[in-house]
């Protein structure tokens, strides 16, 4: 998990684990994918499995995946 959402609490971003270990730093990917989940958030630095759909939301203007699972792994740091 790279980042949580400020704006809203269903919201947070994952970046590739591997990418994450080899920059050291969860500010350093090309791309980062928004997913929305009903559970709790995951802290920065989770690895994580994450099992949805992708969906499309126009209004806010980006594609996301809707968690229909979100496996935590524990801490990559």
């Amino acid at each position: 998990m790279a980042a949580a959402s400020p704006k809203d609490p269903t919201l947070f971003s994952v970046i590739d684990a591997r990418e994450a270990r080899v920059c050291s730093d969860l500010h350093c990917a090309k791309t980062y994918l928004p997913v929305r989940t009903t559970g709790t958030l995951p802290k920065p630095w989770d690895e994580l499995n994450v099992r949805g759909k992708i969906v499309d939301d126009p209004k806010m203007g980006f594609q996301f995946i809707q968690a229909e699972s979100v496996e935590n792994l524990g801490s990559i740091k």
